[in-house]
C-alpha cells in the first residue's frame, strides 16, 4: 500500500474527523496514478491503486478513473490480475516463507 496510490488521500474530507479539507480534482488524481503507473511500469514495479466506491465511486471521479485503467490495460505489458493470483504465484516460486514479530512494546526503545 503507498499513500500516492490511495484515493483516501486524494477525495477524502469529513469534517473532523479525516483528511485536510482539500478535495482534488479528478484529473490531478488521474494524472499522479497516471505517472506513477508509467514510472513503476518502466522499473517493473507493482502499480497496486486502492479505490475506496464512496470516494472514487463519483461520477467525475470514475471516469477519471476509467481512464487510468484504460491506460493500464491499452499498455500490453503489464500483468493486470487480482491479489489471490499474486498470492499464488508468489507460493509457486518455492521462496522461503518470510516471519515477521511484532516488536515486544515493554521494553524501552533505544534511539541511536
Amino acid at each position: 500500500m503507498q499513500w500516492a496510490l490511495d484515493d483516501w488521500e486524494q477525495y477524502c474530507y469529513v469534517p473532523e474527523i479525516s483528511g485536510t479539507g482539500l478535495i482534488e480534482t479528478p484529473t490531478k488524481a488521474a494524472e499522479l496514478w497516471s505517472l506513477e503507473f508509467r514510472a513503476l511500469r518502466k522499473i517493473g514495479g507493482c502499480f497496486a491503486l486502492t479505490g475506496h466506491p464512496f470516494l472514487s465511486g463519483r461520477p467525475s471521479r470514475a471516469e477519471a478513473l476509467e481512464g487510468v485503467m484504460e491506460e493500464t490495460l491499452n499498455a500490453g505489458d503489464v500483468w493486470v490480475t487480482t491479489l489471490a493470483e499474486v498470492a499464488n504465484h508468489t507460493r509457486s516460486l518455492g521462496l522461503d516463507p518470510r516471519t515477521l514479530l511484532p516488536p515486544d512494546l515493554r521494553k524501552p526503545r533505544q534511539d541511536s
